[in-house]
């Protein structure tokens, strides 16, 4: 008598097309799909940046997203007023804005954006510098 005949024995293929979950489906994106992480490689001191967070595959190439797909960010320092950003179904991109406020000029700052299990899947590193300010000059009369 079989001691497990109530399990069935699935090949790769089979696992993976029972698991139709785009996103991570290896034959759907060429594997794994990853993210890149774009903007500034400088901020002043208590100044803002936008920064644009990119879906891609193996090859590096830009990936549609079969459906919304969840990016979570983390900074070290400064401020994110979101933590978790939304790469719409069909759109391969998602912006963000990232604020240094409270960091020291000289600092730098690593963003990070990833999913929720691989919360690093793409970092950047951001110097901070130093806030050049006009003084006001006032006209002669």
């Amino acid at each position: 008598m079989d001691d497990h005949a109530d399990f069935e024995v699935y090949s790769e293929s089979d696992q993976a097309a029972a698991y139709d979950d785009p996103i991570r489906n290896k034959k759907a994106c060429n594997g794994q799909p990853s993210l890149t992480l774009d903007g500034p490689a400088e901020i002043a001191a208590d100044g803002a940046a936008g920064f644009t967070v990119t879906l891609i595959d193996n090859a590096r190439e830009t990936l549609a997203a079969p459906e919304d797909a969840p990016v979570y960010l983390d900074a070290h320092a400064g401020y994110l007023p979101q933590r978790k950003i939304i790469i719409a179904a069909g759109e391969s991109r998602a912006e963000f804005t990232f604020y240094a406020d409270r960091v020291p000029e000289g600092a730098a700052v690593e963003l990070k954006a990833g999913f929720r299990y691989y919360p690093a899947a793409a970092t950047k590193q951001i110097k901070i510098v130093t806030t050049k300010t006009m003084k006001p000059t006032r006209d002669k009369e």
